[in-house]
């Protein structure tokens, strides 16, 4: 399954959490998160403890348009 790499260390980062502490959040493994913000694949466990982490729905972490999701986040800054 793939996901947006790019909105997950975007996201990761305006937390200020690191991969780690991601990791913990998420009940996942830091290698996983390694892996995912490397090449953006995930099975759809990570990515739905990834959504939640993050407080979005999983639809919000794919990978169809990271062009609009860095609009969006400027906007809202």
């Amino acid at each position: 399954m793939t996901i947006s790499n790019t909105k997950i260390i975007q996201l990761r980062k305006e937390r200020g959490w690191s991969q780690e502490k991601l990791a913990a959040i998420a009940s996942l493994s830091e290698r996983t998160i390694q892996r995912i913000e490397k090449d953006g694949t995930c099975s759809l466990d990570s990515k739905m403890a990834l959504a939640t982490a993050f407080e979005l729905s999983p639809a919000e972490l794919s990978a169809t348009d990271d062009k609009h999701f860095q609009s969006v986040s400027i906007i809202k800054e």
